[in-house]
């Protein structure tokens, strides 16, 4: 019984890992960065002080993407690795970009129906977002579109999904790894819809057998999330927000959950 606890804790050590990692490279950037600016050498004005702690935000995220990655690779066996191509059929695409999308749509819209009966809590989530998008545009658009989705999953999906499913049956690991997931996004709201998400992350990485599957869902959702934005922000075209994510998702996890992985 101890034994089994030992592994199954291991399987949770990479997300204090992940965490670790960043708080890390964070700290020493702007220990780094209060020297340099102590002799003049850079502006401690707060706009670039905002602007380099995103700037060490990003570079603390790509360290431990670069850590996962080959913390994954390390894990993979040769038969996996061949499977790295077999989320990248077109007709996959295609269905997991409808799913991206869908997700995207719906969350959006349910949440904007409901923000009204959760002021308080909606108002913390605002400002995290305003935060988070608050850098400049090149890192804005690196940051949530490529460097956040490829690492989150490679932590998530790649390493303690991997490693906890060696311990426990799927179904449980993936709904510890799902709920790390929501609480590594930090505040309520996030962290509900992230678990939500972090299941289907899940099931899309176990039903292709390739890290690929999940990130490319991810990015898709995240990029969706900017056409979001781009969008009329009225109650009624909420409304069909949600309607539509429903019946982009119902269609493409249908189309989805039917293809054999023979075919791949």
């Amino acid at each position: 019984m101890r034994h089994k606890l030992m592994k199954f804790f291991m399987g949770v050590v990479p997300f204090f890992a992940a965490e670790g990692i960043q708080m890390l490279v964070v700290i020493l950037l702007s220990f780094l960065y209060g020297i340099l600016s102590a002799f003049n050498i850079v502006s401690n004005n707060p706009q670039a002080a905002g602007n380099a702690s995103y700037l060490f935000s990003a570079i603390a995220i790509l360290v431990c993407g670069i850590v996962f990655f080959f913390w994954y690779r390390n894990l993979l066996g040769k038969k996996e690795k061949r499977s790295f191509d077999r989320g990248t059929r077109f007709k996959s695409m295609v269905l997991i970009f409808l799913l991206g999308l869908g997700c995207q749509f719906a969350v959006s819209g349910f949440m904007s129906l409901i923000q009204t009966y959760f002021q308080e809590i909606f108002k913390k989530y605002a400002h995290t977002m305003k935060n988070l998008t608050s850098g400049n545009d090149i890192l804005v658009f690196l940051l949530l579109i490529l460097l956040a989705p490829i690492t989150e999953e490679l932590i998530f999906r790649g390493v303690i999904l991997h490693k906890l499913k060696e311990e426990i049956p799927f179904f449980g690991a993936n709904i510890l790894q799902a709920v790390l997931f929501g609480i590594y996004h930090g505040n309520i709201v996030q962290g509900i819809y992230a678990t939500v998400l972090g299941l289907l992350l899940g099931y899309m990485y176990y039903k292709y057998r390739s890290i690929l599957a999940p990130i490319f869902l991810h990015i898709i959702i995240n990029v969706s999330s900017i056409i979001i934005v781009l969008l009329p922000n009225t109650r009624s075209v909420y409304e069909i927000y949600l309607i539509c994510g429903i019946l982009c998702i119902a269609y493409s996890t249908q189309g989805i959950r039917k293809i054999s992985m023979d075919n791949f």
